[in-house]
């Protein structure tokens, strides 16, 4: 209950703040490599223009849990929150499931946060059942906030 609670309150302070999708993935069939950088540029409430940067990628699949860390380089010259929203489906729970993370950076540097998807397991009529495969038939997304 506390992880919905916490999506929702993301998404409404999203509302009023710059929201992106996230559209990098780990690259296909890879463990520990980042995806391409993804760029972007908003507008904040303050009529302030900051840039910044992200990618991700997958660390490491251990029992039904599959650890992701999303990278954000802050182009912009003053600090910024990401405050980031994820959603995955828990095979075993056999649920959505929503969780929340966030991280602080300065203008000029690079931070990253982690991120979890639990309740993966291989598919029996999965035609690849290696770590990766596994992982993503969780099918995460995510939104990325800025503040």
């Amino acid at each position: 209950m506390r992880y919905i609670l916490s999506l929702v309150l993301l998404l409404a302070v999203g509302v009023l703040q710059a929201q992106v999708n996230g559209d990098a993935l780990p690259p296909a069939n890879t463990i520990n490599e980042y995806s391409e950088w993804v760029s972007a540029s908003y507008t904040l409430e303050d009529n302030t223009t900051v840039q910044f940067e992200y990618r991700i990628r997958m660390l490491k699949k251990t029992g039904f849990a599959c650890h992701y860390e999303l990278e954000f380089k802050n182009n912009s010259d003053r600090k910024l929150t990401f405050s980031v929203g994820v959603q995955y489906y828990d095979q075993l729970a056999k649920r959505d499931i929503t969780d929340a993370a966030k991280v602080k950076v300065k203008g000029g540097s690079t931070g990253s946060t982690k991120l979890l998807t639990q309740g993966c397991k291989k598919s029996k009529q999965a035609e690849s059942k290696d770590d990766y495969s596994v992982c993503t038939a969780c099918g995460m997304t995510y939104v990325i906030l800025v503040e």
